[in-house]
């Protein structure tokens, strides 16, 4: 095709260029008719859990453009592809993922772009439509009554009475609901239940982590990440480094960006933005924190002994639960988390399996020891020891 008029097509035009110039390509690669397809966010994190191997390549025989990034990976592939073998069962699909991150302004939304033989669309589509549907329903967190009627209010129940309020009175529906607490108290427990009753109601669901949110911030795609196709949730992980106070008054950047995100330009409606975080309370700042921002908090704290007589009886194997001094287990774990209660129980296992008896005693003592082993020393004075 003569490039030389591209400037002059329509965007459904440009749209449809760069459809076919894909399909193309991929039949070249490929060697048979292909079938394209996108994917959600949360359908494509699932399906690349299926990935037996894959191999990078550019387009058009020019080498694989990359972004080196402070992210985990290091570097995101930005123009090129993905040739993916994914395994479903016992059987093998050759998929093509296509990247063009790096033409900020065109109008076609291929900036991923997947491919597969016309043959395998059918067998395939099925197979991943299996798969999701054998993902295991998450169980509910163990809260008290209270808190987890305001949980499930201010989430599932807020998008379900959001129809008829938009309707009736032309209230937005948009909602900020921050789950705080210290690691292993449950909000990660939260989530995932948050994540399986939205997807058994039917409300969408797209999870941003602080690298992919960092990563779509330098292509200038920020706003993308707050919009849905339909009504859900998005939720923000662990990004405490756009929440926090700013430091000596000074206007961060990127929290600003966040914030200005988060109120969006045009009116968002049907979302419930969630946000996890293991800061307190003060040390967020105060615009982020603000009605409109966030609407509800909801701590998650140490468990509280009938939360843990619960945990201990109901969630850990009968085996191991028939075997427990249940009410000195409860009082001898005031202020463990949950994680540190499933700590406990794989000493229980571990003990158990060297000695083939239960022996609560002797779990609770290596896990105290092990908690004072990794608990770092505070030295105070001059007998401080030199490093």
């Amino acid at each position: 095709m003569n490039d030389t008029h591209c400037d002059n097509l329509t965007p459904l035009q440009d749209v449809t260029r760069q459809y076919q110039e894909y399909l193309s390509f991929s039949e070249e690669l490929m060697g048979e008719p292909v079938r394209g397809f996108t994917l959600l966010y949360d359908v494509k994190s699932q399906l690349l859990r299926q990935m037996k191997s894959s191999r990078t390549l550019g387009l058009r025989g020019l080498p694989p453009i990359r972004t080196f990034t402070p992210n985990r990976k290091g570097r995101t592939l930005e123009f090129g592809i993905h040739d993916c073998q994914i395994r479903f069962g016992d059987r093998d699909y050759r998929v093509l993922q296509i990247c063009n991150d790096i033409d900020q302004d065109r109008s076609s939304s291929f900036d991923e772009f997947w491919v597969i033989a016309a043959k395998d669309y059918l067998p395939f589509y099925r197979d991943l439509r299996r798969m999701l549907k054998l993902q295991p329903t998450a169980q509910p967190p163990l809260m008290t009554e209270s808190d987890f009627n305001r949980l499930w209010r201010n989430t599932i129940g807020f998008l379900q009475r959001g129809e008829e309020a938009l309707q009736r009175f032309g209230v937005s529906l948009k909602r900020g609901v921050l789950l705080m607490g210290a690691p292993g108290n449950g909000k990660t427990t939260a989530c995932r239940w948050l994540e399986s009753e939205a997807d058994r109601l039917g409300y969408e669901w797209r999870t941003v982590s602080s690298d992919q949110y960092q990563n779509m911030c330098g292509h200038g795609q920020a706003s993308r990440l707050f919009d849905l196709d339909r009504p859900g949730f998005v939720l923000f992980d662990d990004l405490d480094h756009a929440l926090r106070n700013r430091e000596d008054g000074i206007s961060n950047l990127e929290q600003s960006r966040f914030l200005s995100e988060l109120d969006g330009i045009r009116v968002r409606q049907g979302v419930v933005y969630l946000f996890t975080t293991n800061a307190g309370i003060d040390d967020l700042d105060p615009a982020f924190r603000r009605p409109g921002r966030i609407d509800h908090m909801i701590h998650f704290s140490a468990p509280n002994p009938d939360l843990r007589r619960d945990f201990m009886s109901k969630y850990w194997p009968r085996e191991i639960a028939g075997q427990l001094p249940l009410d000195r287990a409860v009082e001898e774990t005031g202020g463990l988390s949950f994680a540190e209660l499933d700590e406990i129980k794989k000493q229980l296992v571990l003990n158990y399996l060297d000695s083939g008896h239960w022996d609560w005693d002797e779990a609770l003592g290596m896990f105290r020891i092990r908690m004072e082993d990794e608990t770092p020393k505070k030295f105070i004075g001059f007998n401080t020891p030199r490093v």
